[in-house]
């Protein structure tokens, strides 16, 4: 069944999404986005998130950003490489250049020194629950720092590593090569194992990213692909990792990151500085241009996370802050296949969608009530 979901700000607007994603053509105004005055922030993975706070790195230095725009600057020994959300959400893990791994707390700013492991410059990292920190450094190798007074670190990968990820409650570790394959090990208290890889990306995979509010995860790569992937419901290793689930391509350049909204948006940015936002409709994932067309927000990589229904993105220098419009559900009577495209009235107050179940569907665009269907059509409108 498909079910139309729009937004309305009191404006004229048509759904594009009859044109392929990947000629999408970034528009240049930024009239959407609040410039938050944070200087230097860096082109590398920059974003997380945890409490509904922000943490971005800006010359090596750590600025938390509120919901309400303040901000903290925290400065610990060495500059900072590498930021990674806790796994209970209540703040950060931090890596500096000479070896030293600390904790944020999101609340009070307090820094707490965890451990101190020198080595090559730790690039990503990702938070073991009660088991321990998973860094990745230059050339590829990942250390698994273990907690514990009697724990050993362990080395899970030598070289390749392009990306690192904690999946299913920060249970598992999940890691992306050079080569496009995935790799999952799996944390328990005592010990580890690989899982067989699969074949997702036909390059590097160059982000991890945990769904926020399901058990998918999503990975891009060089290909310019962003594929989810759904565990499996049986119990053989072969299955633990799920089958291949959804892919879309929409970005002309590799994935830099990708983030999930609360009305279960992808957003997505690439090494070019463009930022997407995409929908499932039917069996396609389609850009939503109602809410946030395609869009360049600087130059050189951006980043984008997503809190709630507000996007933070960093790209250029400057951190940037967008909140996406609600979206209402309209229904029921929703249309039986999936909805291609839709388009407000200039009242403001009627809203028309076309589907492949060839009818055309008039709604209340301030309830969500259907008010008419119109037939005739012989084939998908």
């Amino acid at each position: 069944m498909g079910w139309l979901f729009f937004a309305f700000a009191g404006l004229d607007a048509q759904a594009q999404t009859t044109a392929p994603a990947e000629h999408a053509q970034p528009v240049p105004e930024l009239e959407q986005f609040t410039d938050i005055g944070i200087d230097d922030v860096e082109g590398a993975p920059v974003l997380a998130t945890a409490s509904g706070r922000v943490a971005v790195l800006a010359a090596g230095k750590v600025v938390v950003v509120s919901p309400d725009g303040r901000k903290t600057e925290t400065i610990p020994s060495g500059p900072i490489t590498a930021i990674a959300v806790l796994g209970d959400g209540s703040g950060w893990l931090m890596a500096s250049a000479d070896g030293s791994l600390y904790g944020l707390d999101a609340e009070t700013s307090t820094v707490k020194e965890l451990a101190s492991r020198p080595g090559p410059t730790v690039r990503a990292m990702a938070h073991v629950v009660d088991n321990g920190i998973v860094l990745l450094r230059d050339g590829g190798k990942v250390d698994w720092v273990k907690s514990g007074d009697q724990a050993v670190d362990v080395v899970i990968a030598e070289k390749g590593s392009t990306s690192v990820a904690a999946w299913r409650s920060q249970r598992e570790i999940v890691i992306g090569f050079s080569d496009g394959v995935l790799k999952v090990h799996l944390a328990t208290q005592d010990s580890g194992y690989s899982l067989p890889r699969r074949q997702l990306h036909a390059r590097a995979i160059t982000v991890i990213s945990p769904d926020a509010f399901t058990s998918m995860l999503w990975t891009g790569g060089e290909d310019r692909m962003i594929a989810a992937i759904e565990p499996g419901h049986h119990d053989p290793v072969l299955e633990r990792f799920g089958d291949l689930h959804d892919s879309i391509l929409g970005h002309a350049s590799w994935i830099a990151s990708i983030s999930t909204t609360s009305d279960r948006f992808i957003a997505s940015s690439d090494q070019s500085g463009v930022v997407n936002l995409w929908r499932r409709n039917g069996t396609l994932w389609r850009p939503v241009a109602t809410l946030l067309r395609s869009i360049r927000v600087g130059r050189g990589r951006a980043e984008v996370a997503a809190i709630g229904r507000i996007l933070w993105v960093s790209c250029g220098g400057r951190l940037l802050r967008h909140e996406l419009p609600e979206i209402v559900a309209y229904g029921p009577g929703a249309h039986a296949g999936a909805i291609f495209s839709g388009a407000i009235d200039r009242s403001g107050n009627l809203l028309a969608s076309c589907a492949t179940d060839q009818t055309v569907r008039v709604w209340d665009a301030h309830d969500g009530s259907l008010l008419t269907v119109l037939n005739g059509h012989g084939a998908t409108v």
